[in-house]
């Protein structure tokens, strides 16, 4: 289910179905996900993202404040391995 939704998000994005906001730092977190193909398929979009101009840098902001939110509990190497 989260490999298909994680799939789903990404296509509409990249296809400019839905905006690029809210969703992205939900995304980012799958970066980190404990499935192999999940954290494969996130990077990708990702990397297809940054060759869309400037929206990732748009985003970027949105993706920090989720991670920093103290209610996350992030770990710290989570927070290093999800910004890289």
């Amino acid at each position: 289910m989260r490999k298909t939704c994680v799939r789903m998000l990404s296509n509409l994005i990249m296809r400019e179905m839905i905006r690029v906001k809210g969703q992205v730092s939900e995304l980012a977190l799958c970066v980190i996900d404990e499935d192999e193909q999940i954290r494969r398929d996130t990077k990708e979009f990702f990397s297809q993202l940054a060759q869309k101009g400037n929206a990732l840098y748009n985003i970027v902001p949105d993706i920090l404040s989720r991670l920093a939110d103290p209610q996350l509990n992030l770990k710290e190497k989570n927070f290093q391995e999800t910004i890289r």
